[in-house]
């Protein structure tokens, strides 16, 4: 997918207030496996995406000379895909599952402030805080060409899912996006040569693992939650 990154920026003929509106992909992550690949479920993943667009308004006032502070609110739209192939894998030893297709959809909202000051002419000085945002999912999941790899003397394939080749459900889940703290301090060397150092921490134990609860499952299969 191909990320956004547009600001516009006004201060609507006032002297000290400024307003921002940026629409931007902050987040945002994809991956595709080779179908081919072998060793079990988690080994014959096909594509996964985890796709964001930011949409942050801004306010920002100047206190004093040199001297801004800014809050900003960020709304974003989410959606995952997931796709897997498990030529080999099956749930519990009993059934394969040879194709399974999982798509969410989800909004979370979050905070920004920021402060920027100027002590002297050649130095300049920005500190900002994103907060974590959580966004809740709400998709849905299919798991097609089910077979039968191994039955238990006296049970049935059509006992153990109902006859069906094929699985549907809605299912759900939630990401913390992590949290943000960025300094940075930058030094004018002349007018056209502006030196920056950056130092920024991202709270990513927040982000550990994406686990989905499905609503239904086939029974005997025990197809209710995917990591």
């Amino acid at each position: 997918f191909y990320p956004l990154h547009m600001f516009f920026v006004t201060d609507a003929g006032t002297e000290r207030w400024n307003f921002g509106l940026g629409i931007y992909s902050q987040w945002g992550n994809g991956r595709d496996w080779d179908a081919d690949g072998a060793g079990g479920f988690e080994r014959n993943l096909d594509e996964v995406d985890l796709i964001t667009v930011t949409i942050e308004p801004s306010v920002t006032y100047e206190i004093m000379d040199d001297l801004y502070v800014a809050a900003t609110l960020q709304v974003i739209a989410s959606k995952i895909n997931f796709t897997a192939s498990p030529e080999s894998a099956s749930f519990s030893g009993i059934v394969d599952v040879d194709d399974i297709d999982l798509s969410a959809d989800g909004t979370g909202t979050g905070y920004g402030l920021a402060v920027y000051w100027e002590p002297c002419d050649p130095i300049q000085v920005g500190l900002t805080y994103r907060s974590e945002v959580t966004i809740d999912y709400e998709g849905h999941a299919e798991a097609n060409d089910i077979s039968p790899a191994l039955v238990a003397p006296g049970v049935s394939f059509q006992t153990l899912a109902g006859g069906r080749s094929s699985f549907e459900t809605d299912l759900e889940t939630e990401i913390h996006l992590p949290a943000q703290v960025s300094l940075g301090v930058a030094y004018k060397i002349s007018d056209k040569w502006l030196v920056e150092v950056d130092c920024n921490y991202t709270g990513w134990q927040s982000f550990r693992n994406l686990s989905v609860d499905l609503n239904t499952e086939i029974a005997g299969i025990g197809f209710t939650e995917e990591r």
